[in-house]
């Protein structure tokens, strides 16, 4: 079994950020602080550990925040080039990696009347692990300044700090504060993914695809509306870039995102769905199988994916779209597709399953077509 990632943060990270204060400040209590930052360790999440490591450093470094800042920033490893961190032998005591998180979250905290030296510090923290959550508080007091500096950004030479620009705007980023501000009005964040839609890092381009997926679920005309407008010109890494933000609107099965890429209403003289069993018990696998067949002379590209209709607590049922397969159906062609994944009861974190009636269905071109039931026991 893997190592658990909350373990990265353990007593020897937090013994070496404590020695790499200590060599840069002359009153920063070294003990004080791996004794807070290292109690009861064990019986701490992930980001719980963040959390008492960040207490830690508030509860041992004095009140001059800059002063702060410049021993974070001093106990860094330097960048050998802009975008990588260096290993060498005499650098291995400075610090890089998970703890920088804890380090972003102190300034994110403690730097809201000093927005200058916080952002300098961020950019700071960011090449070696990341502040997408840290810039999050600064965007939204203050919005105009912060996006001023993001400005800049996104022609910086590091692309780690270029993917900030992106995943720190993002208006809903996964564990992050919403950004509530660009949620009514997204218009300052598009620039700044309009720079960056050609980056030369797929690092930077896959985080522009997720801001624009974001901004989908509450403005999906306008995302839309770019999309047809990035589409112009594009290059297959670009075209890439676009099909990865329009994820969620192929999903919903928005009909404007799917006739960019024309998948239009699906016309079908067959559309048969089976499956294996019609009683599947959880932690099992449910095999699926369709026959499609197109009308005389048409030819269609088709989006198929498959809809479980999972029962819940209240007794009502929930749709979760899943991906399968995008073909090309010509004419009188009967094309029989084989799933080759298969759909699984295991229990997972994420969902809770509820015995009872279920239902799958196929979803062709964001239409939905054949249904079956079935029981989950």
């Amino acid at each position: 079994m893997p190592e658990p990632f909350k373990n990265l943060f353990s007593s020897a990270l937090i013994e070496q950020m404590g020695r790499c204060f200590t060599a840069f400040s002359s009153d920063f209590d070294e003990q004080k602080f791996v004794a807070l930052a290292s109690s009861a360790l064990d019986t701490l999440e992930l980001k719980e550990r963040s959390e008492q490591i960040k207490q830690a450093m508030t509860d041992t470094f004095g009140n001059d925040f800059e002063a702060n800042c410049n021993v974070l920033v001093k106990s860094l490893k330097p960048m050998i080039t802009p975008d990588d961190v260096s290993e060498a032998p005499a650098h291995s005591h400075l610090i890089n990696g998970w703890a920088i998180m804890p380090m972003a979250d102190y300034v994110a905290e403690h730097g809201q009347d000093a927005l200058d030296v916080s952002m300098q510090t961020l950019y700071e923290l960011t090449q070696r692990f990341s502040a997408e959550f840290a810039i999050r508080p600064f965007l939204l007091t203050y919005p105009k300044g912060v996006i001023a500096i993001l400005n800049k950004w996104v022609s910086d030479p590091s692309h780690h700090v270029r993917r900030l620009v992106s995943e720190g705007t993002r208006t809903r980023l996964p564990w992050g504060i919403q950004l509530k501000n660009f949620i009514e009005d997204p218009s300052p964040v598009i620039p700044l993914l309009e720079a960056l839609k050609d980056d030369p890092s797929e690092y930077v381009r896959r985080s522009v695809a997720n801001n624009l997926n974001d901004l989908a679920k509450d403005h999906p005309a306008l995302v839309v509306n770019i999309v047809k407008q990035w589409r112009n010109g594009a290059d297959k890494h670009r075209e890439r870039l676009i099909k990865h933000a329009c994820r969620t609107l192929f999903k919903q099965g928005h009909a404007g995102a799917l006739e960019v890429y024309g998948y239009n209403r699906p016309k079908l003289r067959v559309c048969d769905l089976r499956l294996s069993t019609q009683t599947v018990s959880v932690g099992e696998d449910l095999l699926l199988e369709a026959t499609l067949m197109g009308e005389d002379g048409v030819s269609q590209s088709l989006m198929i994916d498959y809809v479980v209709y999972h029962k819940k607590a209240n007794g009502k049922s929930m749709p979760k779209v899943f991906k399968w397969k995008t073909i090309e159906l010509k004419g009188l062609e009967s094309k029989k597709i084989n799933m080759t994944k298969k759909h699984s009861f295991k229990p997972v974190t994420t969902r809770k399953y509820y015995v009872g009636e279920h239902k799958v269905a196929l979803k062709i071109n964001g239409v939905e077509q054949a249904s079956v039931p079935f029981e989950l026991v």
